[in-house]
């Protein structure tokens, strides 16, 4: 039992590294912060938030949406599980808003811990769908064949979220870093419909 004991403490001390270094390093091109670490009891792990601002290039819009990391407690052992909080029409995200990666399931390995890294891979599948096994095949099909229309629907969905969801999100920035703040409320009014 001691050694299992040993073994989540040197987990989340880990943890709280790898955090303190995405707050002070953030990833170049995804705009937004982190909210913090919350430590969830029982068997679940440590939950942290981001408010990150992906850029879908493939269809003109910005996405501003709070993405959870729920980590294990034996981080880094085991991959975190990722969602993103709203809906989001995509060939690899699941209507539950789980994220369809393999490095977040498959090909895990600790050497893939920082959310740094995490963060660069979902925004390579927002830009290029992984459509050999997608988690939403209608979004893969429309993709495949009908571009121009799975463009005109992702940009549907991010108007619609934003506008259902804006004061959901802005009653979370409570407890946020005011710079984070200040970011979060530019990408909101850019969500949506912004044209490149």
């Amino acid at each position: 039992m001691e050694k299992i004991d040993n073994r989540e403490r040197w987990s989340r001390k880990l943890l709280l590294k790898v955090i303190k270094r995405q707050e002070r390093d953030p990833v170049p091109g995804i705009d937004g912060g982190p909210r913090g670490l919350q430590e969830l009891h029982g068997k679940e792990g440590y939950m942290y938030n981001f408010f990150p601002s992906f850029q879908l290039r493939s269809s003109k819009c910005f996405l501003s949406d709070k993405l959870t990391m729920l980590f294990p407690r034996d981080y880094p052992f085991h991959p975190p599980d990722v969602r993103f909080k709203s809906r989001l029409y995509h060939p690899n995200i699941y209507a539950d808003g789980h994220i369809c990666a393999s490095i977040l399931h498959l090909e895990w390995t600790p050497a893939l811990s920082q959310p740094q890294l995490i963060l660069l891979s979902i925004q390579s599948i927002l830009d290029s769908p992984i459509l050999e096994a997608p988690a939403n095949q209608e979004a893969a099909n429309l993709y495949m064949k009908y571009r121009k229309q799975y463009s005109r629907k992702v940009r549907a969905i991010c108007a619609a979220t934003h506008s259902t969801t804006e004061d959901q999100l802005s009653s979370e920035n409570d407890g946020m870093n005011p710079s984070c703040s200040a970011i979060r409320q530019f990408f909101m009014r850019c969500l949506g419909c912004c044209k490149f």
